[in-house]
């Protein structure tokens, strides 16, 4: 697969500069003190909001038990962006209902279309009359402007993506050397909620059974954070050999395309473009291992101990997104400069590409129970 162009072929300044320039010119003119409502001993409502995408929203159910815990009468409402909150966040039995907010950085191809959702969004946000909201997600874009404009009396986030002088309760980040679900349960401590003892990894199970297959899932949303298929070609090859049993998943044209030709070299099994969102989650989470790129499989896996291996690249600090479990491992080229911190990578993008085949491998022997070698 061709590399990816520079950088600063895509309009750097615009995505990642010029967000942030605005967000310090907000925070300078936004007042200095909004206010700080007390925070109810047993709220009665209590509104979530991630508009990230799909892993994100798996990661954020982490604080759902925890919260039912604590106020076991409280209804809890959660703001989302509409496609993956209705995905994702559709029936679990936690969550009493889900609120769309598409944020025009996010969508902005759809930009006047959302607008007009959001405003009706807003309304029914404000109908609801939550006494508190916690937004979960750290980095911009977030909601705390929606939540201030809903006029929400207690706001509890991070201040690290902006806006933060539109929150009643600033929390204090700590936490890029550990797990993002870790960050989203120190939330709750505003609510005076002991989360020392809580489990970090998502509430989120939909296993019905045990399978004999590995699921391989090849493609994230960033081609910067995929493998180069030919190497996907040989580990499946080798993999095959010991006996494992191979399904390949993905979503999209160009996902697809990746396992059509990985299904003409091989003998795996393609389910790209088969699955509903709960047909995928359930077919992860009833495999016997899981290989995977950076994506939301990854914290499905982790929610039913999922025996994972993930293919990192250097972009990302790989302590926020690989689950704390033993039943994961990451596996990355080692270079002196990841992690780098540039959502937009590098041409090269060595630590991922340059990955061998034999280092997988041997993490996946590590992880998963080998089957007999087939008889030659």
């Amino acid at each position: 697969m061709k590399p990816e162009k520079s950088p600063l072929s895509k309009g750097l300044f615009t995505r990642r500069f010029l967000p942030n320039l605005v967000l310090r010119w907000i925070n300078k003119a936004c007042p200095k003190k909004i206010g700080s409502a007390a925070i109810p001993e047993n709220p009665k409502k209590i509104l979530l909001c991630n508009i990230a995408s799909f892993g994100d929203l798996v990661i954020a159910t982490t604080v759902l038990p925890v919260l039912k815990r604590k106020f076991p009468e409280c209804e809890i409402g959660f703001l989302a962006s509409r496609g993956p909150g209705k995905e994702v966040l559709a029936g679990h039995p936690l969550i009493s209902r889900v609120h769309f907010y598409d944020h025009p950085y996010l969508h902005a191809s759809t930009c006047k279309a959302a607008l007009q959702l959001n405003r009706a969004t807003l309304d029914e946000v404000q109908r609801e009359h939550y006494p508190l909201a916690i937004d979960l997600y750290p980095y911009f874009p977030n909601t705390i402007p929606f939540l201030y404009r809903a006029r929400i009396p207690v706001r509890i986030g991070y201040g690290t993506g902006g806006f933060s002088n539109l929150l009643t309760h600033v929390a204090k980040w700590t936490f890029s050397d550990q797990y993002v679900g870790v960050a989203q349960l120190h939330l709750l401590t505003h609510l005076n909620i002991d989360v020392s003892q809580d489990c970090p990894l998502a509430d989120y199970n939909k296993k019905r059974g045990t399978g004999n297959y590995v699921v391989v899932h090849v493609g994230s949303s960033n081609r910067l954070k995929e493998w180069e298929i030919e190497k996907w070609v040989l580990l499946i090859k080798q993999l095959q050999e010991y006996g494992f049993e191979i399904w390949l998943t993905g979503l999209g044209d160009r996902q697809g395309k990746m396992c059509r030709y990985i299904r003409s070299k091989t003998q795996a099994q393609d389910l790209s473009n088969c699955l509903s969102w709960d047909q995928f989650t359930q077919t992860v989470q009833e495999a016997q291992g899981l290989i995977t790129v950076d994506s939301a499989a990854v914290h499905l896996a982790a929610a039913v101990s999922v025996p994972t291996v993930v293919l990192c690249s250097g972009m990302h600090s790989s302590k926020m997104w690989l689950p704390p479990t033993p039943y994961c491992r990451g596996v990355m080229r080692q270079v002196a400069c990841a992690p780098c911190f540039q959502k937009r990578g590098c041409k090269t993008m060595e630590c991922i590409r340059e990955l061998e085949v034999d280092q997988v491998l041997a993490c996946v022997k590590a992880l998963m129970p080998v089957p007999s070698p087939l008889q030659g």
